[in-house]
């Protein structure tokens, strides 16, 4: 796990903005890498159901996290329950069932 996201806000009709928390200072480095979010490499777990969301997007301006905060598209959780109001992901995760 690298990060943390929290308290979710609506940006726009299709667009969220969440609260990104690293979980040490090399996942900082890591989560302010643009490259990696342009790249689609972190994979976002939640950290109740075990449910993996693949395709989330990333606002494609740059820096990705501003101020502690990122716009992501399309995080869905393959569930019957809404989404918690947290959820953690890792980079390089490649597992993608629950």
């Amino acid at each position: 796990m690298v990060a943390t996201i929290s308290d979710r806000k609506c940006a726009d009709m299709f667009w969220r903005d969440y609260r990104i928390t690293p979980v040490s200072e090399e996942a900082a480095t890591l989560i302010a890498d643009d490259n990696l979010w342009m790249e689609s490499k972190f994979t976002f777990r939640d950290p109740i159901t075990r449910h993996v969301c693949s395709g989330v997007l990333v606002a494609a301006s740059t820096p990705c996290v501003r101020d502690g905060w990122i716009s992501l598209r399309f995080l869905y959780f393959k569930s019957d329950e809404n989404m918690p109001s947290s959820s953690t992901f890792h980079e390089g995760d490649t597992d993608r069932g629950p």
